[in-house]
């Protein structure tokens, strides 16, 4: 909850599975996972074209501020991978510290107690 990233940006990897990404920029040897969308789709054009990275680049250059920042769902570069459609929540930094401090635990119980905290 304390990044500072656009409440949609936030919504669409909650609302996300494995499926929705993809990586674009291998052509040109800089790949980028991001949600599929116009951006993306267009910037899959291009590369399909065999444009260089320049051509790419003024279509990319302030995309992930768009995203990020203004929340921009369409022209926006919304980096995310794969495992963002494990994610069915936001939580602050407490929250999920206390979390993996629970999880660890239990594990550790199920294990016969190897370590204790």
């Amino acid at each position: 909850s304390e990044c500072s990233a656009h409440l949609r940006y936030k919504e669409k990897i909650l609302s996300s599975n494995e499926l929705d990404t993809v990586v674009t920029g291998n052509a040109n040897g800089h790949p980028v996972r991001a949600f599929r969308n116009r951006l993306t789709r267009y910037i899959e054009e291009l590369e399909k074209r065999g444009e260089g990275f320049e051509e790419i680049e003024k279509v990319a250059v302030g995309a992930l501020k768009r995203a990020v920042k203004e929340g921009d769902l369409n022209s926006g570069s919304l980096m995310a991978g794969q495992s963002s459609g494990l994610i069915g929540e936001v939580l602050s930094v407490n929250e999920l510290i206390k979390s993996i401090i629970e999880e660890a635990e239990e594990i550790i119980g199920h294990l016969g107690g190897i370590a204790k905290w």
